[in-house]
């Protein structure tokens, strides 16, 4: 932004005005991968910034007195639990369906998120003291611990995937690839299963 419209790379906090926030609005709602609230996101980080900078007596005033940031309501989409039964029942013909079917099952089964799932490593896998296996991990968002009960399925998969190359490659336990590609094959195995709705990792 401060590049391509400000014509700088980088801006003293002083110099920041209530203007720079409307025009960093108005770049952002042009960005063609951010939707209204993914603006708001954006614009709610810089917000906590500026009022620290104004509280560590860094700025005169916190120019986001008057800003109001307007998040849109947004109906979250799901599976029903016939739709989770088409995709169990999925038989892709190509791995890379295969794997994000798999992935997608995983994360349904033990509510980790995309990047929770991608960061999984062998060592979060543990024994407990029911002598069942179980997820350890934090939420890679929040820190939140976790503690998830390895149901059979699940545990299905990560047995399915242990000698898979990028597996054995790394200290990770299931070869998730970028989002945007896990995206685009859901929505690929959502139009063979024939459910019609907007498919994204998010659903699991």
């Amino acid at each position: 932004f401060l590049k391509k419209t400000q014509k700088v790379s980088d801006l003293e906090l002083r110099a920041i005005e209530s203007s720079f926030i409307i025009d960093f609005e108005h770049f952002l709602h042009q960005q063609p991968t951010l939707s209204n609230n993914g603006v708001m996101k954006h614009l709610e980080r810089l917000k906590k910034l500026m009022k620290l900078a104004y509280e560590m007596d860094w700025l005169d005033k916190n120019i986001f007195k008057h800003h109001k940031l307007k998040f849109e309501k947004v109906d979250k989409a799901f599976l029903t639990r016939s739709e989770l039964q088409k995709i169990m029942e999925f038989d892709p013909k190509r791995s890379s369906l295969a794997v994000t079917r798999d992935v997608f099952l995983f994360s349904c089964f033990t509510s980790l998120s995309y990047s929770d799932v991608r960061n999984l490593k062998r060592s979060n896998i543990v024994k407990g003291n029911d002598n069942k296996w179980w997820i350890k991990s934090k939420r890679a968002k929040t820190g939140v611990p976790l503690n998830i009960p390895l149901l059979p399925l699940p545990l299905e998969i990560l047995q399915k995937y242990k000698d898979h190359p990028k597996v054995c490659s790394s200290d990770h336990v299931l070869p998730v690839c970028s989002n945007q590609k896990i995206n685009n094959y859901l929505k690929e195995i959502a139009s063979f299963t024939g459910i019609d709705k907007d498919f994204s990792f998010h659903m699991a």
